[in-house]
């Protein structure tokens, strides 16, 4: 056994410092940081994160705009390599997305990002 203030010498703090515990915030006083500014994505991109953000209610508050939009580009290079709407949609699920947050990325995504796949939206088995 390895006496407790060999151990604080090695890694270089008290012993009375080893048995602190270090405070943990609460879920409720967590407060998003502010969004900085992203200079490298496109108008349609800024307009878009917003949208979502609003459709989907609460489900996305914790999400920063540049993961919206990453999310929203996965649709589309989904989409891209063959993936069904259907799919695509059950992918989602198992990914712990809700309904309404699924019809809140997929439809704006494709309109906004891909629309060379708008018509999938409407037959979405094909």
């Amino acid at each position: 056994m390895v006496p407790l203030s060999l151990v604080a010498l090695v890694v270089g703090c008290s012993p009375a410092q080893t048995l602190q515990a270090s405070p943990r915030p609460s879920i409720t006083q967590w407060k998003p940081v502010p969004e900085t500014p992203l200079p490298d994505l496109s108008d349609v991109e800024h307009a878009l994160a917003p949208q979502i953000r609003e459709a989907a209610i609460d489900d996305l508050n914790l999400y920063s705009d540049r993961t919206i939009i990453r999310i929203s580009w996965t649709i589309c290079e989904a989409l891209d390599s063959g993936l069904t709407v259907v799919e695509l949609e059950d992918g989602l699920k198992k990914s712990r997305f809700n309904d309404e947050m699924i019809a809140a990325f997929v439809v704006p995504s494709v309109k906004a990002l891909c629309p060379e796949h708008e018509s999938r939206l409407e037959h979405p088995s094909i």
